[in-house]
């Protein structure tokens, strides 16, 4: 992961271009079932009502525990499964959040359960 991330940073530096090579999905067969995943939890609420909720309950400072790249509302937000481009971690759980004002939202999986 730390490679992946040197490689993220490397990406905006003049005069970088990357390039990956294609690799057939018989020669790779791991990273090709990664890609065909697909994550039923990676869902957001619609602009409109998140808006509405923001200025009702004040503006949110950070969008925690479930969010990711696609589906973060705000600009900061925490991913609990893996660190993501523009997280800024991953295990929400693990920081103090007690000054922030959170916007969670929940995967579909775990909403009956609360």
């Amino acid at each position: 992961m730390a490679g992946m991330r040197r490689l993220w940073r490397l990406r905006g530096l003049p005069n970088i271009e990357l390039q990956a090579p294609y690799i057939r999905s018989a020669a790779n067969r791991w990273t090709d079932s990664l890609s065909r995943r697909m994550d039923l939890g990676n869902w957001r609420l619609d602009s409109h009502w998140f808006e509405s909720a923001d200025t009702r309950w004040s503006p949110r400072t950070v969008d925690q525990l479930f969010a990711s790249e696609i589906s973060a509302q705000l600009r900061w937000y925490y991913y609990a499964v893996w660190h993501g481009p523009g997280s800024e971690g991953v295990d929400t759980l693990a920081y103090d959040r007690r000054k922030e004002n959170n916007w969670v939202n929940k995967p579909r999986a775990i909403l009956g359960m609360v």
